[in-house]
């Protein structure tokens, strides 16, 4: 190849050579052939990155022993050889994006469980959550990391038990259980009314993502929650949710208020089951950190955002209008946490909390946390080091040399 671009070179200087009859045309030869030089190097540079195997490759670049006879299955990608826990199999890793996920659901009449994994060269990992109607409503998490610097074990259980309808009697928009001053008016409890079987159905939100959907409501349909999952990061009602997260629709309808002017406190409980992290409330969530989120409150398992969430939005929809939600706490250790959620008085009450792992790269070979390292090879999966200088170094080669050339030329002119 590159001995018959060398021959048109030639051929290109003789054919001009010889009709070579004036300096003016002396003068647009050169330039010509500057032209041609130019684009020789661009092009020899471009196809030398772009099509050659570089030491700046990344790890994605390893070779199959499956398609490559020379291949080595045992050479080093930077994963353990050790046994995975139980929930993740050793299975040989494939290379898909870090925050593609596949979700494995199935339901039952009062439970459902959520299964997803991922495999790839920083390291294989299990997110497992389950949903149970069969009293109260209750939802666990549980995440399984294996990576190429530790494991992490982190488990969750939230549930909704009961709903209190209460007179406000010192203004400070919530219930206080117990200070003697707020009236409880009545007492919904959820596992006194019982639930309707789940129901499932998916949804496609386009570029290959898939929306689960989960639903549960009391048998009266004054409480319903409904939760999504995703594989992979996505926006649902402006947010972002994670793959490793429920984003959950609380709704309250036609609730049966005995007062005018009370307001509603629905009950939260929250546990961390593993016993290894504390429950912190924070101002800042995981999502607002990342950017993916705002305008919310929540606990959390772990102080650097890594870990389990529990987080809310600090406003709700009360019938079709914006109305702000306030949080009020009745117990707090470094495992448990008991919560309401306020409400103003309306027949009609959506909120939406999230529940979830927030993942941080523990690879210290890796630069980034709180998810940024997964958003950017979501951008660029599989590009090579190589590839991205190879082609950054075109880029520049023609910016800075087409202008070049042109600015000669006028000159020249």
């Amino acid at each position: 190849m590159r001995l018959s671009v060398l021959n048109i070179h030639n051929q290109l200087i003789t054919s001009n050579v010889l009709h070579i009859k004036s300096a003016g045309e002396k003068m647009k030869l050169i330039r010509k052939l500057d032209l041609v030089r130019i684009l020789l190097v661009i092009w020899l540079v471009g196809a030398l990155f772009l099509t050659n195997k570089s030491p700046l490759t990344t790890v994605a670049d390893h070779c199959d022993p499956n398609d490559d006879p020379g291949c080595d299955e045992h050479e080093d990608t930077g994963i353990p050889d050790e046994e995975m826990t139980d929930a993740v199999d050793d299975e040989e890793v494939e290379d898909p994006e870090l925050d593609d996920r596949e979700v494995l659901i199935q339901v039952t009449e009062k439970e459902a469980s959520i299964f997803s994994e991922s495999k790839n060269e920083i390291g294989k990992d299990a997110f497992e959550a389950s949903i149970s109607v069969s009293s109260d409503a209750e939802l666990r998490l549980e995440y399984k990391s294996d990576s190429s610097s530790d494991e992490i074990i982190t488990e969750l259980k939230m549930s909704f038990s009961h709903i209190v309808e209460f007179l406000d009697g010192d203004s400070d928009g919530v219930y206080t259980e117990g200070n003697g001053i707020d009236t409880v008016v009545q007492t919904y409890q959820m596992a006194d009314v019982g639930f309707d079987d789940l129901a499932y159905i998916t949804n496609d939100l386009g570029a290959g993502i898939t929306e689960h959907v989960i639903t549960g409501m009391t048998s009266d349909g004054v409480f319903s929650f409904v939760v999504h999952i995703v594989g992979s990061f996505a926006h649902i009602s402006g947010s972002e949710l994670k793959p490793t997260a429920l984003k959950i629709d609380i709704i309250i309808n036609g609730f049966d208020y005995q007062e005018a002017d009370s307001k509603l406190a629905l009950y939260s409980f929250i546990e961390s089951t593993d016993g290894s992290t504390g429950l912190n409330v924070v101002e800042t969530t995981p999502d607002e950190a990342d950017g993916g989120s705002s305008g919310e409150e929540g606990i959390v398992s772990d102080t650097d955002g890594s870990g389990a969430f529990y987080t809310w939005q600090t406003s709700a929809m009360v019938d079709g209008a914006n109305s702000g939600v306030l949080s009020s706490f009745v117990e707090s250790t470094s495992t448990e946490q008991k919560l309401y959620l306020n409400y103003e008085h309306g027949a009609s009450i959506v909120h939406d909390p999230k529940l979830g792992i927030n993942i941080v790269n523990a690879d210290p070979s890796v630069s980034g946390d709180n998810g940024t390292t997964d958003k950017i090879s979501r951008v660029l999966p599989d590009i090579s080091y190589a590839a991205l200088f190879g082609s950054t170094l075109l880029a520049t080669l023609m910016f800075l040399g087409i202008p070049a050339l042109i600015y000669r030329s006028k000159r020249g002119n």
